[in-house]
This record gives C-alpha cells, structure tokens and sequence, in this order.
C-alpha cells in the first residue's frame, strides 16, 4: 500500500471517529434540555461546551496534520 493510500485510510479512520464523537455529544447536549434539576441542566451544559471546545482543538490539530 502506498504512502498516499495509507495516509487517506487514516485520515477517512479519523472523520468517522470525529463523526461519532460529534453525534455523541450532540445527544447528550439535547438531552440535558430535558433535565429538570437546573444545577445538573447548567452542569451539562457547561461540560458539552468544553467538549465541543476540546473537539474543535482536535478537529484543527487533525487538519493540519493532513493539510
């Protein structure tokens, strides 16, 4: 297998990994609206968005490792 190959293999392997993650956490977030305790609704929330955070760093890291 050739360089070239190998390396679109890896980079189609990491979007669907992102893919999953993104519909993940994207699950959660919509569940935590139904959550009636607000503490634990302000909790979810704040958690979802330092993922989505750390996943937008993993998305650009990934990009310009195949950039």
């Amino acid at each position: 297998m050739n360089n070239f190959t190998q390396k679109r293999l890896e980079l189609l392997s990491d979007i669907e990994k992102m893919t999953k993650a993104i519909r993940d956490e994207t699950d959660w977030y919509i569940a935590s609206f139904h959550e009636r305790d607000e503490v634990k609704r302000k909790v979810a929330r704040t958690i979802s968005e330092e993922k989505v955070k750390a996943g937008t760093r993993l998305a650009r890291k990934m990009y310009e490792k195949y950039k």
